[in-house]
């Protein structure tokens, strides 16, 4: 969600960064068995929506997800774990 103040600029709500971390994790991360041991691409493709859909109900069943950031970075991460 943004919002505009009266000198025109947008300015973000940190929720979009959460959100956005929280969509390429559940939309483009590929499966471990996919990633584990091997070159992954630069460009990643989005994955299919039945495994999306499992990830969004049942969370990372094969691996665990270790975030580090600092300041805006951490609070984004931080806010990625309380979706």
């Amino acid at each position: 969600m943004c919002s505009q103040n009266s000198d025109m600029f947008i300015i973000a709500d940190r929720s979009d960064y959460a959100r956005d971390i929280a969509n390429f994790l559940i939309h483009h991360l590929p499966e471990g068995t996919n990633a584990f041991g091997k070159d992954v691409p630069l460009h990643l493709t989005r994955i299919s929506d039945p495994i999306s859909s499992a990830r969004v109900r049942n969370g990372f069943t094969d691996r665990h997800i270790v975030a580090l950031g600092h300041s805006l970075g951490g609070d984004a991460r931080y806010g990625v774990s309380l979706l």
